[in-house]
């Protein structure tokens, strides 16, 4: 089964967000980037070859649309392995490598934590985290 590789345009900012949430691997581009699927809301890339338009405003139609489109992008999914900020693949850190970095609050009831390599964001499963995985559940296709 081939690979899907995705870029994206500001016009699906939010729908980048959530498919970095569930792991796959997109680029922000204002235009398409070859050997990719280009993802957006302009008109004006309708006819472009490996660009796929949305119509939809909602992110949970456009992500129900993506993966009718794309069903071998379930697959690819390994969630929460991205920064949702630069797309890098997040890295598992030590607790005292973000002690000073994290609240108090949280460096002192979590003990799970990962750090972008490249921005250097820190993430733990939270509240946050759960939320996103129910809303994940119903939006993607059984």
């Amino acid at each position: 089964m081939t690979e899907v590789h995705l870029s994206g345009d500001r016009t699906v900012g939010r729908l980048i967000k959530w498919l970095r949430a569930m792991g796959l691997d997109v680029s922000l581009s204002e235009a398409p980037i070859p050997e990719r699927l280009h993802l957006t809301r302009r008109r004006s890339l309708l006819k472009k070859p490996g660009v796929l338009v949305f119509w939809a405003d909602r992110v949970e139609e456009q992500i129900k649309e993506l993966f009718r489109q794309c069903p071998q992008l379930k697959a690819q999914m390994r969630p929460f392995s991205r920064c949702l900020r630069c797309n890098s693949l997040l890295v598992p850190a030590k607790r005292d490598e973000v002690f000073g970095l994290v609240p108090d609050f949280i460096y002192e009831t979590h003990s799970s934590f990962f750090r972008c390599p490249d921005c250097g964001r820190i993430y733990w499963p939270g509240g946050h985290r759960r939320r996103m995985e129910r809303r994940l559940k119903d939006y993607l296709p059984s």
